[in-house]
């Protein structure tokens, strides 16, 4: 795993974004990792919904199975104030804590 500062994770987080590649940031609470990525979407001129994982169940995420008799398969039904995880329109989401335990 690679250690790197904050200047050179911001080089980093932007270049994802322009090529739509996902990262996976870890380390320590409280070095900084959510105000970077916060920072950077603000240069970027992008807004971040900040999801904090490790309060929500796994239906949160996916929604609630249904069962479709007619294609005889289950779909996922989302809440209604939900938007699918892939939602372009607000930006990016930034998930947080997948495991606050560690």
């Amino acid at each position: 795993m690679k250690t790197i500062q904050h200047k050179e994770l911001k080089n980093v987080l932007k270049i994802c974004y322009e090529k739509q590649i996902s990262i996976f940031l870890w380390g320590a609470c409280g070095i900084g990792k959510s105000s970077i990525v916060k920072d950077v979407a603000k240069e970027l001129g992008i807004s971040i919904i900040d999801v904090r994982i490790s309060q929500l169940e796994p239906s949160d995420l996916r929604g609630l199975p249904k069962i479709d008799n007619g294609e005889r398969r289950i779909k996922w039904q989302k809440k209604k104030q939900q938007k699918p995880m892939s939602a372009k329109v607000v930006g990016k989401r930034l998930l947080q804590q997948a495991n606050p335990i560690s």
